[in-house]
């Protein structure tokens, strides 16, 4: 009952944009839809709990200082033929946002804002190019961040995360968190400061077995850096540190984003938890496409003129989600 809401509202969302060329959001509230034209009065007027459902374009800037759940239509290309992608700018979390979330958007600011006193918050299918930032008096009391793609180096401080299944195209900065299931993409020259952490079946692009600043962490099943037995401050054991493989030899296409293990790869259920090492594997296994949980507009089109009755031609066609 509560996908038949959630296609009922995008349906009417979408007939109203078509119509008055706005992209309205629609804010669910104990199962009821309220639709706003703009997001910020969406966030302002949305309640602890609320889940606001943000169609395709682009959306400037965002606050949020209550627990909010936002819902994008997703950011790949492949996927969001029929809506755009929602496009999100710089992103400031307050007090009060704790246990919210935010899935399926295109993050393109320069910055994400961490400035209050926050436990729990989740990021999901989000392809981030912004680095996160943090007041002098954040405290982080646990964030989920999986199956996200991040352009750039990328700062995780202020308190502990779990790091799942994503895919980052710059360095990264993690200290008492889990790192498991990722892609690391960049080279040697890029930042690797990872402190106290357990990393689990990651992979990493052909460099140096064991990454620099790095101290007091655990590592498991990884491919191309890691220790196997006790380095330094550092232990793990069963990683595959030799040789250091080419990426191109380790993914189906790895020159075309296909991350997927070669056929009858030595690292399919290779990982920790016996699933595959790499971002198909593991508690958070990548989804093709990334598209949100709620149900996906594979095709919409409205016809210019009625027919001969005075019907205006709708054809949707909706792809409902498993996960």
């Amino acid at each position: 009952m509560k996908k038949l809401s959630i296609i009922i509202a995008a349906v009417l969302s979408l007939l109203w944009n078509e119509s008055n060329s706005q992209n309205l959001i629609a804010v669910h509230h104990s199962g009821a839809p309220t639709f706003y034209t703009g997001l910020p009065s969406a966030i302002t007027n949305a309640q602890d709990g609320d889940t606001i459902y943000i169609p395709g374009g682009s959306f400037g800037d965002i606050a949020i200082n209550k627990r909010l759940h936002l819902v994008g239509v997703g950011y790949n290309s492949d996927s969001t033929n029929a809506t755009a992608r929602t496009i999100l700018g710089n992103m400031t979390l307050q007090n009060g946002s704790d246990y919210g979330s935010i899935t399926g958007v295109y993050l393109n600011g320069n910055h994400i804002y961490i400035t209050g006193i926050i436990t729990n918050y989740g990021f999901s299918r989000c392809y981030v190019i912004s680095t996160l930032n943090y007041s002098n008096n954040t405290s982080i009391g646990y964030f989920t961040i999986k199956e996200c793609i991040f352009a750039n180096t990328v700062a995780f401080y202020g308190g502990s995360y779990s790091i799942n299944n994503n895919i980052f195209g710059g360095g990264i900065s993690a200290y008492w968190s889990t790192i498991k299931n990722n892609i690391f993409l960049a080279p040697n020259s890029y930042t690797w400061i990872i402190n106290n952490c357990i990393v689990d079946n990651n992979i990493f692009k052909e460099q140096t077995a064991y990454l620099n600043s790095c101290t007091y962490n655990v590592y498991h099943n990884n491919v191309n850096t890691g220790c196997n037995g006790v380095y330094n401050t550092n232990q793990g054991s069963g990683n595959f540190i030799s040789p250091i493989l080419p990426l191109s030899s380790v993914f189906v296409n790895y020159a075309a984003g296909d991350y997927h293990l070669i056929p009858g790869s030595p690292f399919v259920n290779a990982g920790r938890d016996g699933t595959d090492i790499g971002i198909y594997g593991g508690v958070f296994p990548w989804k093709d496409g990334a598209v949100p949980f709620n149900p996906h507009f594979q095709t919409f089109l409205i016809g210019s003129t009625t027919d001969s009755t005075g019907n205006l031609p709708v054809n949707i066609k909706v792809s409902a989600q498993d996960r």
